[in-house]
């Protein structure tokens, strides 16, 4: 739902649901908190158009053409090395590698850019999604 509705967030959601003797029958609260991280990366998945979803981890991601690329694209407008999905903090970064069409993140062209949950990645005429859950 939040998704459809254009809310971003920058790590993931977990939900839970509790039962209070303070609420009366039929009756239901909501509460918020931002958690602290554990430390290390948070998950990440890269979703492919053809709705593949590509786990990201510890290591850099690497997008191109060349079959050696971890995500291959069969596009002229990617370059052998494109791109490269890297972690940082508790997230993750994508880095343009010198391409000549550039990276898009949702719609702008950028050379580097801190990826949120929702944000649509264009390489030469692909597109994917970047999930921060």
């Amino acid at each position: 739902h939040a998704r459809d509705e254009g809310y971003r967030f920058i790590g993931p959601v977990r939900v839970s649901f509790a039962q209070s003797d303070r609420l009366h029958t039929g009756t239901f609260s909501i509460e918020a908190e931002l958690a602290e991280g554990e430390g290390g990366i948070g998950a990440g998945s890269l979703i492919l158009p053809t709705r593949q979803r590509v786990p990201l981890g510890e290591r850099p991601l690497s997008i191109g053409r060349l079959p050696e690329c971890n995500i291959t694209l069969n596009d002229p407008n990617v370059s052998r090395h494109h791109a490269e999905i890297r972690p940082q903090g508790n997230g993750f970064v994508i880095v343009d590698q010198g391409s000549t069409n550039g990276v898009k993140v949702n719609g702008v062209r950028v050379s580097q850019q801190v990826l949120v949950d929702g944000d649509q990645i264009t390489i030469g005429n692909t597109r994917m999604v970047f999930e921060a859950s």
